[in-house]
Formats: C-alpha cells, sequence, structure tokens
C-alpha cells in the first residue's frame, strides 16, 4: 500500500516471475538463490565421482558405507552438499569397466543397489565391502551363490554386458548425453521450465537490436503496465522509447531475421538486420598416388580423456583397415601424436 487513500501505488512484479525465462514471461534473471543451489549441486557431484584427492578425503571423512554420516561436522562446506547428496545417487549410475571402484552391494550398477533392491537392513552395510570385481572372471560374470537364490537379480545381471576390454568404471549423470553433470544441467535439473507464453515468443526475438533487449524490454513493461496497473499504454511513447534505446545501443544483433520478424520491425520502424552468411569450403578426401596408401588419423578429448584412432585407404578409396584406442588422461595435441605413432604401428604390422 503507498499509504496514501489518494495515490495509486506502482504495480511490483513478484521477483519469481522476473526470473522467469523469456519464453515464459520473464526477464529471465538467474537469482542468487538458483545460482547458488545449481553450484552447490555441481560441487557434490564433483566430490563424488572426481577421482582427485580432495574427493578421496571429503568422502572419508563425511560419506560412511555409502550414506553421510549423522554426527555434526564444522564445515562450511559439508552442510550444503549433504544436501544434494541424495539428488546426486539417484540420478546417476555407474557404468561398468573393471569393476575396481564400485561397491558390489551399496552402489548403483544395475539401476538400483543391490541392498534396496534385496531389502537389506542399514546394520548389515558395515559388512558389505566387496567390490564389483569380485564376481567378474575373466571378463564373465560369475555370481554369488547367495545371489542365486534371487532369479529377478540374476537375471538382471545377466542382461549387463560387460567391456572385451579392461576399462575404469565411471559414474554417470543419467541425465546428460556424455554423463557428465555441468551447472547448466544443474540449473536445468533444479529449475525445470514451465509451461511456454504465445505472446513471449513474438516479443523476444533474436534479431530485434540490440540483442533483443531494448524493444522487448519496453514491450514486456508495456504488457505489465496493462495487466496490473488498469492503465492504457501509450504506443507512441512505447515506439519513441524504443526508437530512442536502439539509436543509442547501436545495431549489434547476432539474429537472422525470418519473414515474421521484418514484419513485427517494420511496424516498429526498425530496420532488421541479416547474418553474415560465411564462405563455404568443400572438405573432400583426396585420394593418393596409385599404388600408394592412405592413412587418416584424428585425436579428441573428452572430460580430460584422450582417444584416437585412424584409417587406412588405398588410391581407389578402398577400405583397408582401421584401429581406435582409448589412450587415458592427456591433451589434444598427445591424442593426434599418438594416432600418428599407432597409424606407423599398425602399417608396419600389416606390411
Amino acid at each position: 500500500m503507498s499509504g496514501d487513500i489518494h495515490t495509486r501505488k506502482i504495480c511490483t512484479v513478484s521477483w519469481n516471475y522476473v526470473c522467469r525465462p523469456w519464453e515464459n514471461g520473464g526477464l529471465d534473471l538467474k537469482s542468487t538463490r538458483s545460482i547458488n543451489a545449481s553450484l552447490l549441486l555441481h560441487l557434490s557431484w564433483k566430490l563424488f565421482t572426481q577421482d582427485s584427492q580432495r574427493s578421496t578425503l571429503f568422502q572419508q571423512r563425511f560419506i560412511s558405507f555409502g550414506t553421510p554420516r549423522s554426527r555434526y561436522f564444522k564445515s562450511s562446506i559439508w552442510p550444503g552438499v549433504k544436501e544434494f547428496f541424495n539428488t546426486v545417487t539417484k540420478n546417476s549410475v555407474w557404468i561398468i569397466g573393471n569393476g575396481e571402484k564400485i561397491n558390489l552391494w551399496l552402489d548403483n550398477w544395475m539401476g538400483s543397489s543391490l541392498v534396496s533392491t534385496l531389502n537389506t537392513p542399514p546394520n548389515m552395510y558395515p559388512f558389505l565391502t566387496a567390490k564389483l570385481q569380485s564376481i567378474i572372471i575373466n571378463g564373465r560374470w560369475q555370481l554369488l551363490p547367495s545371489l542365486l537364490n534371487y532369479p529377478t537379480v540374476t537375471d538382471s545381471i545377466k542382461k549387463i554386458t560387460l567391456p572385451i576390454t579392461p576399462l575404469p568404471d565411471k559414474r554417470v549423470w543419467i541425465h546428460a548425453s556424455d554423463g557428465t553433470l555441468t551447472v547448466k544441467l544443474a540449473f536445468q535439473f533444479l529449475y525445470p521450465p514451465s509451461d511456454t507464453i504465445e505472446w513471449a515468443s513474438i516479443i523476444w526475438r533474436p534479431c530485434i537490436p540490440s540483442s533483443h533487449w531494448c524493444p522487448s524490454y519496453c514491450s514486456w513493461a508495456s504488457i505489465n503496465t496493462f495487466c496490473f496497473s488498469s492503465a492504457s499504454p501509450c504506443i507512441h511513447a512505447t515506439l519513441a522509447k524504443i526508437s530512442s534505446l536502439v539509436t543509442m545501443s547501436g545495431m549489434h544483433s547476432n539474429g537472422n531475421c525470418i519473414s515474421l520478424d521484418i514484419v513485427v520491425l517494420n511496424k516498429l520502424l526498425i530496420p532488421p538486420s541479416y547474418r553474415h552468411v560465411k564462405d563455404i569450403v568443400l572438405v573432400v578426401w583426396k585420394p593418393p598416388t596409385i599404388t600408394w596408401v592412405k592413412a587418416n588419423t584424428d585425436g579428441s578429448v573428452i572430460d580430460h580423456n584422450a582417444s584416437c584412432g585412424g584409417i587406412f585407404r588405398d588410391f581407389r578409396g578402398t577400405f583397408l583397415g582401421c584401429f581406435a584406442s582409448n589412450v587415458g588422461r592427456g591433451s589434444v595435441f598427445e591424442a593426434e601424436l599418438l594416432g600418428f605413432f599407432f597409424a606407423m604401428e599398425f602399417a608396419a604390422k600389416h606390411n
């Protein structure tokens, strides 16, 4: 209330409404509370999944047999991380490699942990220390006699395909295409988008300069003025404000206009901006000289895990052989260099 019965209070908009994405009618601002929660979830993920001294020390201090310790710890980090422990556990799964890091009973490597599937009481957790590698013999499942009494569990385990070559175990986030939880994915998981508003997609156009901010903000403010204060916005004043803001900000848009955008811009008396198309470079495979064999190699790195590969073809383009190898942790330069060395070894081995 304004405190004066003759004065109308200026209408304010809820902060939660302002922080909604553009397509949901807000200004796409991120509140500090939501950013802090996303960062804490990401930190929890790193502390529970990374193979580092910090993660090992953290887990040994605060985690006991797959669950957080109940006693009090004087720590500025643990209270926030503890809040998202169950979130990380329920939304991650182990990808089986050699089974050295996976607890047979407590970890989720088959869709759910064995203790939850078998309804094992928590007082038995301290005695369940076996690793998954104990039931993997020569790349095959060698199930314990105690598990054979549960046909459903044994059938689920036998459906899991083991890798041919031993690889390190990896914990992945089930909602990510590459299995890695980023801060962006953490924010989208904690704050999923709601229903899209039709008028929002018309106002927020990437082709409207500058960076779809000036006209979109003025239109948004006019709509809220009409909805919440019962005052009819002045179209001429809104257009004049848009033109002046665009003139001061300059044409810095990176968007590309479509037919509907051009109609909207023409009505706002704003010249549209068009994206400059880059030169198209044709990339083709060039065959080697007759009787020669050509090897093409490449290397890549994802999450510090490097791999390389190569393919061999003759002057007709006929496939002669190929190779691929996971070289562990390394840089892109090391992956490219190892791909070159492996190609020479492959060529010498196959004449």
